[in-house]
């Protein structure tokens, strides 16, 4: 029932929790169905609320989450799909849903939600080859975190993130939808509708010209960044356009830098049989060679279709918002092209530089294998995972690139590299850089958002496995270690790191992080909110541990992590004011709840107050004792106290 904005007491009942905490199942199920106006019956929804709306409240908050595939398997006479059904594809394989929270409304107590599905061209080719059986030589399929077809190229899934812009004081304001493996498109933000790609074809190369001519269809692969950055000062959009070899798509150097630490833990398995260590590493050693042979033969093939260029690179684009890219290829020092070894998941502007990292979020060959349909074929996939597979780096590569070397007519631009201890998949940089570069993060130490439980998945914690399919396939992993929050300062002239500050706190930080703040007109983030998955006992499988348990920066022995996974780390939300790295405020979700996704929503008046606003959240559970038991809820969190737990609760009539 809607309430009216006079004070009303959120509900603190939840419902009773196992003795110890569980994964909510609410995640592995998601509506495809749209409500923006299309008809009668699919208005945008009325949320129903729980506590005290507040009367301030304005705006709209944009949210985008993957909702499975054309193909996802069904719940039967519900919009509802499960797209990690077939035990091996990601929750993060699927289209784009974009929703938005309207609080136009808040001064009658309404609060109302439209969703669309991004679609893309491939989008309505995906289903065409879905629907028409005549299409069905080039339907696209999962194939890990990717959903491709052998004839048609890759889709673009737009399903992780938003880039507002606004190129002048008179333009009503844009926005891109984006994704790493896709170009961004442009979003209409009072419709939803998907409108236009950022750039021409003509302007993105694919990610491998060789994988280009093996697949020659309408719909390369492009790689960019999911958190391009939009300059307010200057009305220009910065992104990447990164190439990789065929080498380094395969990550055949990291197996065989690999292979030598894989040796090392088989001869330890097989130490009570010291008669097959020899074979074990002679194998091993065979393998190492045949795989550095392989990587030269993929290095001839494509300088064969290339003329000997390098195809590992990384692009800078400018983008003014309407005419041409301008575009520059990013050089090291030492004359060689950048490489991007993972991802380039994020980057940052500030006055004077462009900040480039190689993110935390690799992909390995075992990534793109497709679901397995027979048992005789998960036997060998799960065997070419295990063989295939290998940690994210454990360290940050940072590259600056002074702003002012961009200039029109070069093609080139050189970035000073920096390297930092542990690894990161997000960071931010204050935009106003006279004492240096500030560079704020937080290190997902042995904490890798690309590995996904699959089907025959078993859970360190033994009284957890069965004989059936593991029921949280498709969901991240723990963590292997705990986060460390960092503050970083860098001289942008030298390249180098004049100043740094590392905090950790054992109940928070832990798991895949996502971050809110409210953008200030000083140019500084005074306050960062930090939101963090936590650890969960079920996703702790016994791959992840193998595969981090000599990780090179552990700060909890490894030997803790079962028993810490087994007692739960909860999902949590909590601001560091960044001056003194210190945790000023914090609310720990309650057990069994898993909360992501925080957005900073800024209230009226006191602009030079970086708490002055709302925090809303995405919060899932599970209530055995409702129809359905599966519940998603956004909370509302005043941003000058998260102590005081959420304020209200948004959830569906």
């Amino acid at each position: 029932m809607t309430t009216t904005p006079e004070a009303s007491p959120v509900s603190t009942t939840v419902p009773s929790a196992p003795t110890l905490p569980r994964f909510p199942k609410s995640i592995l199920s998601v509506s495809r169905e749209e409500f923006y106006g299309q008809d009668g019956e699919h208005q945008p929804l009325q949320l129903s609320i729980d506590g005290t709306l507040p009367s301030d409240l304005q705006g709209h908050v944009f949210i985008v989450s993957p909702v499975g595939s054309v193909d996802s398997t069904v719940v039967p006479d519900t919009p509802v799909v499960l797209p990690a059904a077939d035990g091996w594809t990601p929750l993060y394989n699927g289209d784009g849903m974009i929703y938005r929270l309207d609080f136009d409304k808040v001064d009658r107590g309404e609060v109302s939600l439209v969703s669309r599905i991004a679609k893309p061209p491939c989008y309505y080719t995906d289903v065409a080859t879905y629907q028409d059986p005549k299409y069905a030589d080039l339907k696209f399929k999962n194939t890990g975190i990717a959903r491709q077809s052998s004839q048609l190229g890759a889709r673009n899934q737009l399903n992780t993130a938003f880039l507002p812009m606004q190129f002048g004081a008179e333009e009503r304001g844009r926005m891109l939808v984006t994704w790493d493996p896709g170009r961004p498109y442009e979003i209409d933000p009072k419709t939803l509708a998907t409108v236009t790609p950022m750039g021409s074809n003509a302007e993105w190369k694919s990610v491998n010209p060789f994988l280009s001519k093996v697949v020659p269809g309408p719909f390369p692969l492009v790689v960019s960044s999911a958190h391009p950055c939009f300059d307010s000062h200057t009305h220009q959009v910065f992104t990447v356009n990164v190439g990789k070899s065929l080498s380094t798509l395969l990550s055949l150097s990291e197996f065989i830098t690999q292979s030598e630490a894989w040796n090392d833990r088989l001869s330890n398995w097989l130490k009570n049989i010291p008669l097959l260590r020899p074979i074990a590493r002679f194998l091993f050693g065979l393998l190492r060679t045949i795989l550095e042979l392989v990587r030269d033969a993929l290095q001839f093939i494509q300088d064969i279709f290339s003329g000997s260029k390098s195809n590992d690179f990384v692009d800078l684009i400018c983008w003014d918002g309407v005419g041409v890219f301008e575009r520059w290829k990013v050089m090291l020092p030492n004359g060689k092209p950048m490489k991007i070894e993972e991802t380039s998941h994020q980057m940052g502007v500030t006055r004077n530089y462009v900040v480039l990292m190689d993110t935390a979020f690799k992909l390995a060959p075992e990534d793109l294998l497709p679901p397995p349909t027979y048992k005789q074929e998960k036997s060998v996939e799960n065997l070419l995972r295990d063989l295939l597979d290998y940690p994210q780096t454990s360290v940050t590569k940072l590259y600056i690139i002074p702003r002012s070397e961009l200039q029109s007519g070069k093609s080139t631009v050189m970035a000073r590299q920096l390297v930092i201890p542990r690894e990161t998949a997000h960071f931010l940089v204050d935009y106003e850089d006279a004492e240096g570069i500030i560079v704020h993060l937080m290190h997902v130490c042995a904490c890798d958002a690309s590995e996904w439980l699959v089907d025959r998945d078993r859970a360190v914690n033994k009284a957890l496995n069965s004989a059936d399919q593991n029921p949280l396939a498709g969901v991240v992993v723990s963590p292997m270690d705990i986060n460390w929050l960092g503050r970083y300062i860098i001289d942008g002239v030298s390249g180098t790191l004049t100043g740094q500050m590392l905090r950790r706190q054992d109940v928070l930080t832990w798991g895949p992080s996502l971050y809110a703040y409210r953008e200030m007109r000083s140019g500084q983030i005074e306050n960062l909110y930090w939101n963090c998955w936590g650890a969960w006992d079920e996703l702790l499988t016994e791959h992840i541990f193998s595969l981090y348990q000599y990780y090179e920066y552990r700060t909890i022995p490894v030997n803790d992590i079962p028993t810490i996974s087994k007692a739960g780390k909860p999902s949590s939300l909590f601001r560091v004011e960044t001056s003194s790295m210190e945790i000023k405020d914090s609310y720990i979700f309650p057990s069994s709840y898993f909360g992501s996704s925080p957005q900073f929503i800024p209230r009226p008046g006191k602009e030079e107050d970086s708490t002055h606003g709302y925090i809303a959240c995405i919060v899932l559970y599970d209530d055995p004792h409702s129809n359905p038991q599966e519940k998603s809820e956004i909370w509302i969190f005043n941003a000058a106290s998260l102590s005081s737990g959420p304020v209200c609760k948004l959830k569906p009539s």
